[in-house]
């Protein structure tokens, strides 16, 4: 290229593509910056992503756990209830029995 291509004198196309090319750099530097602060953000997302993951998959073990163990409490008590009644029934069996004699 030759500066006959242009009608302005060539001080002045010298500023302008100074200037030009420097706000290029500046747009360029910040791009990259924000480039490198989304990553960073991206990263520390993901690490706090998969902590919670984590400890949701602890507490729901824990969760399963505990409604095994309510289960198996509720099925003992169910089960002492019942023989609680038959106790009853036997004592009151017997009470009729001491009676009668």
């Amino acid at each position: 290229m030759s500066c006959t291509e242009y009608s302005s004198p060539p001080y002045k196309l010298i500023a302008f593509f100074r200037d030009s090319r420097d706000s290029w750099e500046a747009v360029a530097k910040k791009r990259r910056t924000e480039i490198r602060d989304l990553k960073a953000r991206v990263r520390d997302l993901a690490t706090s992503r998969d902590l919670w993951k984590g400890k949701t998959k602890t507490a729901l073990g824990q969760l399963e756990a505990k409604e095994d163990t309510l289960q198996s409490l509720q099925k003992e008590l169910a089960e002492a209830q019942t023989l609680q009644i038959s106790l009853r029934q036997e004592c009151e069996e017997f009470k009729k029995k001491l009676q009668s004699l």
